[in-house]
């Protein structure tokens, strides 16, 4: 059985992975990638090599992992192919994929989209069921809302593609359990986003970031750039919590919101309610003369600044100001940027936030170092391909020294089990 990895492999964006069995070819995932000039331009993104398969499996609904499939279909591939994916996955994936191409392109087919609704299989959760003479099967990964571990069964090889996971609790996630069948698979494929970084325990990264927070709103205005998705929910949770009050200006969030009340039950439920009355429409924070005023909190896109109303705020701010990033930014884009060079790119044109406080942290959706080594330990795998990360080939380097049999492949290498 060969695995070719088509993106992603040693960086993260574009995740694919291509599973040939000799009979069937199947695609893990179809991001899209952020371009190292995605600062000066939004509209820089490419993705992976296609090569022609029988159907493809979506871990979760982020656009470094799905974000491809219109690519697809507008560039005329195969229009037939089935894609397997969780009810979230397709309900969130498909409201962010729509907007991201609106940035992109300027415009959205909307016949590409519905061909796209038609080609899509919906799936549950422990759900095993057959494509050809290989078995599937999703498992919550912890992730995000409808996140899954792609596990595949097949010509006597059993295959773990991990998609993105988690280890901790979050507003919508228990975090990854994992199940008996995939343990002691032939090859597991693990994301490497945090391997080489122990964050602290979330309660105690959470408490630092609402302390930071605290302490920015007594000195002056706070901008907080949020991914759309998971992230502005769960910032604006913890604000909540707090007893901050703040504005989250985005239709993308509102919408979303829409769609993730419609798959939740209890009390996370209960909490995108309370969320909700938080939204503000962007013409009424540009009529507010008090908008950018000490101790006031906006909440919007992007999450690493590479568009959204977060860079036409960012001008605007001064001395004393903050700007909080509460997550992973890709090397390449305005958010990483901002946090090495004290710089962002708006239309193009650089622009020096020197006199701006920059703040990171780590309320991150992915397992930290001791996360990914308890699912290693768990899975307790016979092979490892590490992907999705900075630091791929020293973290495969540390799981051979700690007896695993780990390798960490380039983008288009292939490698035979």
């Amino acid at each position: 059985m060969l695995i070719k990895f088509l993106g992603a492999a040693d960086r993260v964006g574009g995740s694919a992975v291509l599973l040939d069995t000799g009979k069937k070819r199947f695609l893990f995932d179809y991001g899209n990638i952020l371009d190292e000039d995605t600062r000066k331009n939004f509209q820089r993104v490419s993705y992976p090599p296609f090569e022609e398969v029988d159907a493809i499996f979506i871990s979760h609904a982020h656009m470094d992992h799905m974000g491809g499939l219109y690519h697809l279909i507008s560039k005329e591939f195969r229009s037939n192919i089935p894609i397997f994916m969780t009810l979230p996955t397709m309900s969130i994936g498909m409201l962010l994929l729509k907007n991201s191409i609106q940035i992109i392109d300027g415009f959205v087919n909307h016949g590409i989209m519905h061909k796209l609704y038609q080609l899509i299989n919906l799936k549950k959760y422990n759900e095993t069921f057959n494509f050809g003479n290989y078995k599937f099967t999703f498992f919550n990964s912890g992730h995000v809302l409808g996140a899954s571990l792609i596990y595949m069964e097949g010509d006597n090889k059993r295959i773990c593609y991990t998609g993105d996971v988690n280890t901790n609790f979050t507003l919508f996630q228990t975090g990854i359990h994992i199940p008996e069948q995939i343990k002691n698979v032939d090859l597991l494929i693990l994301e490497s986003t945090y391997a080489l970084k122990s964050t602290p325990p979330l309660g105690e990264e959470e408490y630092k970031f609402m302390s930071a927070v605290r302490q920015a709103v007594s000195q002056g205005f706070v901008l907080i750039p949020v991914f759309a998705f998971e992230r502005s929910l769960r910032v604006s949770d913890l604000l909540i919590r707090e007893g901050i009050d703040h504005t989250i200006v985005s239709s993308l969030i509102f919408h979303l919101i829409l769609k993730t009340k419609s798959l939740l039950k209890g009390k996370s439920k209960r909490y995108l309610g309370k969320i909700k009355q938080h939204l503000k429409r962007k013409k009424h924070v540009l009529e507010d003369t008090h908008a950018l005023d000490k101790g006031r909190v906006i909440l919007t896109t992007s999450g690493m600044l590479s568009g959204g109303f977060a860079l036409d705020l960012l001008p605007y701010l001064t001395s004393g100001d903050s700007v909080i990033l509460p997550g992973y930014c890709v090397k390449g884009t305005n958010g990483r940027y901002l946090l090495d060079e004290h710089k962002v790119y708006i239309h193009g044109k650089e622009v020096n936030l020197n006199h701006v406080n920059v703040l990171n942290f780590s309320l991150s959706a992915h397992a930290p170092h001791e996360g990914l080594m308890k699912i290693v330990k768990e899975i307790n795998p016979k092979q490892i391909c590490v992907v999705h990360g900075d630091n791929t080939s020293d973290f495969a380097k540390y799981l051979n020294d700690n007896g695993y049999n780990a390798y960490a492949p380039s983008n288009r290498e292939s490698i035979i089990i």
